[in-house]
């Protein structure tokens, strides 16, 4: 986390808070899927693949500087 932030590729901060913010997103994701709570969704297994994928690419980019 540091050597990205030093690279500029995300956003300067507390890389403790990064590290949290980022496990906590993939602890949710995951989460939610090994607990079959995405069946709120109503979406197919592939379907729901392809929108924790979407997930990913959506964080990335808001942690990009």
């Amino acid at each position: 986390i540091q050597e990205c932030m030093e690279q500029g590729l995300i956003k300067k901060s507390s890389p403790m808070e990064w590290a949290f913010f980022n496990w906590a997103f993939v602890h949710g994701l995951v989460s939610l899927h090994n607990r079959c709570r995405m069946m709120v969704m109503q979406l197919s297994e592939e379907e729901n693949k392809a929108l924790i994928y979407r997930a990913v690419d959506e964080w990335i980019e808001l942690i990009k500087v």
